[in-house]
């Protein structure tokens, strides 16, 4: 059974903590509930006679003990009578200080009480003390008795109003709320309070019905002006005392009040009234006030015809400052007398004051008009650019509106320029020089009356005088086409030239303008756009239209016009000592040509030349008649090998030579070259030779000589021979080709025997593969082009006689090439005769003289014989 009832204590337990936060917290957190609760477990068993003790216990939740009267306490009880019948509810009694809070049963064994402590209570320790009702002698039974601490609350009170930095004048009544309460007081005592004023003392010092009070206070009449506090004292009964709670400060001011009205006398507030202002439609004046500023002062004015007949027009609420510079804007009249009147509400008090009267004298700013000169047509616009008379250099004619004279002024005009000092003038005009720039004239009117001097307002002209014309420093033109480079930084004479083809071509200005400003320029006729019109201005037109439509010239005149925003204008037409040449045209090439080492030209066909390596010269004729010529250079098409020439700005006709060997031609043939040639315009032209070129740099050759079907002719030995001879008499018949054996050389002289009536002709067999065969031996040949073994070039000479002869043989190809071969030790004789004549003659047929070896050494033969083929 006691472990039945222990589990129901154990689940109770948790329930209780679901459902009692306070309570399962106070239980987890104080280990002595969970073990009386224990106990109670193992001494409430209802089916075994009670054997355990009596327990109880009153405790506090969270261990607080100090409290203060009117805070609410938590009493938990844990209580258990073995004793009593089961069907008995425990009875419990409480008493704090003395004072029973509870008497009655209980419904659980755990039992808790709410109690809010009173002033019954009292404070200090206080005892809180558990008796048990015992059922068996009916009398109680201490239990417990816990002691708490009850401290003294101290009271609370505080102004509503007023509030902290309040402003009071004399006399004045300082409305006072506030709220005060002391907790400790008995329900049948009031709160008691007491209100101090420093340096005046306790103006209220008596009980107070409710927490709430309202006290009206009227300040003393002979209170100082200064600062003050307030302070609340509320009374604590506990302590036997008054608490200060609460404090704030006010100040007590003197009364906002009038110190006088003043007007606005040639342009300062004076104190003392004056009886003269300066403007028809305004009245300026100065209202000062003194005295202390508030929050709600009411200023009110106005002007009236009548010293005693008030108008006010105008309110200005809660007065800010002691000074109010006003201007009134009225139909006045001037000579009349008005009134100022004003009105002042402050503290509730209301004053007013008045004005002496004032007279009005109109006085106004003068209109100005400004002209070159006094009979000048138009006006100069303000703010506008002008450029003065010419004949009046500088001066400007100034003029203005008079001023009306009213009886007893004194009226006159001052001027000054810029910054000067004012100069007085009578008149209502001047001429005056200006300097060039922006200027300020500033004209007003001067009024003396009653001994004061009135100025008006100011009235200011701006005007802008410029006299001085653009200048320009720099007058190029800078051809810039990719076309060809133009040739730059040209000196001749001292002058520089400046050279252009009209393309892409800019002109280069740098303009000088620091008044009015650059307004236009123009270069013949046509506008330049500006984008900066002051300082130092560099534009760059592109001219190319209007110069291509020009004629060519190697002084090109520009004319320019250049014009300011004044009107001032520089005209230029001779270019700043610059040349410019327009030149439209490219150099032409006249002629190409070629010439040998002998100063031949070598053009044997019509436009065809003929060439070589070694002793040939490529000449070009050129012309340019304008900007000159710049550069020149040719190409071998063959391999692109680019010669240049440099000039120096030649004109008229110019040939070049060059060494053909520069173009570094390579195979025999024709040949192309390219010519372009630049002007200092940067005018190109390219042309490609006309004439046909032929290079050859291979000579003629000599070959084996051949009979009439083209063998080669040889020896008994074998042997091929260079050259032979036929023998020809004089019916023109020639004998077979007979060959030179010997004679090549000093050590083998070789002897031939011309018969009489005989010649005898030396046969070469000649050949060139390229340009051609020319001469041989300065004999020309009319042989051209590739020849074939057939094709016998022959040497003519009549030797009748003669011994050892060397003979050379020079043969030269069209293109110059020379090759050659000689014979030496060659012996011609004519000692023998032949009777065979007629025989030849009659069959009109080739014949051979065939020589027989030689008899006597001495060189002569004993047999000839004739034969044929």
């Amino acid at each position: 059974m006691k472990k039945i009832f222990f589990y129901t204590v154990t689940i109770l337990i948790f329930l209780n903590i679901i459902l009692n936060y306070n309570f399962s917290y106070n239980i987890i957190k104080n280990n002595n509930i969970l073990r009386n609760f224990i106990l109670l477990a193992e001494l409430d068993d209802e089916e075994e006679i009670p054997t355990g003790k009596f327990y109880g216990e009153i405790y506090l939740p969270d261990d607080i003990d100090t409290f203060y009267i009117g805070d609410d306490i938590q009493l938990n009880i844990i209580i258990n009578d073995p004793n009593k019948p089961i069907v008995y509810a425990n009875h419990i009694k409480i008493i704090v200080n003395e004072h029973i809070i509870y008497d009655n049963t209980i419904p659980d064994d755990f039992f808790s009480l709410t109690y809010k402590l009173s002033y019954e209570d009292g404070y200090g320790s206080i005892p809180i003390t558990l008796y048990s009702f015992n059922r068996n002698n009916s009398e109680y039974t201490f239990v417990q008795t816990i002691n708490i601490t009850i401290k003294n609350q101290l009271p609370t009170g505080n102004f509503i109003s007023p509030n902290n930095s309040s402003i009071y004048s004399k006399n004045s009544t300082i409305p006072i709320k506030l709220n005060a309460n002391d907790f400790d007081r008995t329900p049948s005592s009031k709160n008691k309070i007491n209100i101090f004023i420093s340096n005046i003392g306790s103006i209220y010092k008596n009980d107070i019905d409710l927490d709430y009070f309202e006290y009206n206070y009227k300040l003393p009449e002979n209170i100082e002006y200064g600062n003050y506090y307030m302070i609340l004292e509320v009374y604590d009964f506990l302590s036997n005392q008054y608490i200060e709670t609460d404090r704030i400060y006010f100040k007590v001011i003197d009364a906002l009040k009038f110190q006088n009205i003043s007007h606005n006398i040639f342009g300062n507030y004076s104190d003392v009234n004056s009886s003269y202002s300066f403007e028809d439609d305004k009245l300026y004046f100065r209202i000062k006030l003194d005295g202390t500023l508030l929050n709600n002062e009411i200023l009110e004015y106005g002007i009236s015809n009548s010293e005693n007949t008030p108008i006010y027009t105008h309110t200005i609420n809660n007065i800010s400052q002691f000074v109010y510079d006003i201007n009134l804007v009225y139909p006045l009249v001037p000579l009349k007398t008005y009134y100022i009147h004003a009105k002042l509400t402050s503290q509730g008090k209301i004053t007013s004051i008045v004005s002496t009267g004032i007279k009005l004298v109109s006085i106004n700013p003068p209109e100005i008009s400004a002209k070159k000169y006094k009979n000048s047509p138009d006006n100069i616009i303000e703010n506008t650019w002008v450029s003065t008379d010419l004949n009046n250099k500088g001066n400007l004619y100034f003029t203005w509106t008079k001023h009306t004279v009213q009886s007893n002024e004194d009226y006159y005009y001052e001027y000054k320029i810029n910054n000067n000092s004012f100069t007085s003038i009578n008149t209502n005009e001047i001429n005056i020089p200006v300097p060039e720039g922006k200027n300020k004239i500033t004209v007003r009117t001067a009024i003396s009356i009653g001994g004061y001097t009135k100025f008006s307002n100011e009235k200011t002209f701006d005007f802008y005088i410029d006299d001085t014309p653009p200048s320009i420093s720099k007058f190029i033109l800078d051809d810039r086409s990719s076309i060809g480079e133009v040739e730059k930084n040209i000196v001749e004479n001292g002058k520089n030239i400046y050279y252009t083809n009209g393309t892409d071509t800019y002109l280069v200005l740098n303009i000088n303008e620091t008044l009015s400003g650059l307004n236009k320029v123009t270069y013949g006729g046509n506008t330049v756009s500006i984008s900066d019109t002051t300082g130092s201005i560099i534009i760059n037109e592109n001219i190319s239209n209007y110069l291509l439509s020009l004629n060519e010239s190697n002084n090109l005149i520009i004319p320019l016009v250049i014009s300011d925003n004044a009107g001032n204008e520089v005209i230029i037409n001779d270019n700043l000592s610059n040349i410019f040449v327009l030149d439209k045209t490219p150099p032409s090439l006249i002629h190409l040509f070629i010439k040998d080492n002998d100063d031949v030209y070598r053009s044997l066909e019509p436009n065809t030349y003929y060439f070589n390596l070694d002793n040939s010269k490529l000449y070009i004729d050129v012309i340019d008649n304008l900007s000159g010529l710049k550069e020149l250079y040719y190409l071998n098409t063959e391999n692109n090998n680019k010669i240049p020439i440099v000039f120096s700005g030649e004109k008229n006709l110019i040939e070049i030579e060059s060494d053909i060997s520069n173009l570094n031609f390579n195979n025999n043939g024709e040949k192309n070259i390219n010519i372009t040639i630049s002007d200092r315009a940067g005018n190109i032209a390219t042309y490609t030779n006309s004439s046909t070129l032929f290079f050859d740099k291979d000579p003629p050759q000599f070959k084996y000589i051949v009979d009439e079907n083209g063998d080669i002719i040889k020896d008994s030995n074998g042997d091929n021979f260079y050259i032979g001879y036929i023998l020809i008499n004089s019916s023109n018949i020639s004998s077979e080709l007979f060959p030179i054996k010997s004679g090549l050389s000093k050590e083998e002289p070789f002897n031939i025997y011309i018969p009489d009536n005989y010649t005898i002709k030396l046969i070469v067999n000649i050949t060139d593969s390229h340009s051609g065969l020319y001469t041989l031996n300065d004999m020309s040949l009319d042989l051209m082009g590739v020849f074939n073994t057939h094709n016998r070039s022959i040497y003519w000479n009549n030797y009748n006689s003669g011994y050892n002869e060397k003979i050379d043989f020079n043969l030269k190809d069209k293109s110059g090439n020379i090759n050659t071969i000689q014979l030496n030790n060659i012996n011609i004789t004519n000692k023998i005769n032949f009777e065979f004549e007629s025989y030849i003659n009659n069959y009109n047929r080739k014949n051979i003289i065939k020589q027989y070896e030689n008899i006597d050494n001495k060189g002569e033969f004993k047999k000839y014989e004739l034969g044929e083929y």
